[in-house]
């Protein structure tokens, strides 16, 4: 299902923060229940310490869920 008005807002919101891409940027956010700031603190955390956090990133520092 396509996030509705305020979703859509905060995933917005998300990428210019974090600079991920949208596709990325949903994942993370629907992993943590749409909490923008969960979702960032696990995108900060992904720097020192992606296997607790359940991100990865790749050769580009793009952040992707290990769970999807």
């Amino acid at each position: 299902m396509p996030p509705n008005g305020q979703q859509r807002s905060m995933l917005n919101e998300f990428m210019q923060i974090t600079g991920v891409s949208e596709r990325n940027a949903l994942k993370i956010l629907k992993s943590t229940g749409w909490k923008l700031e969960s979702a960032c603190d696990r995108t900060r955390a992904a720097g020192t310490n992606i296997d607790k956090c359940g991100l990865r990133l790749d050769a580009r520092h793009t952040l992707y869920p290990l769970d999807i």
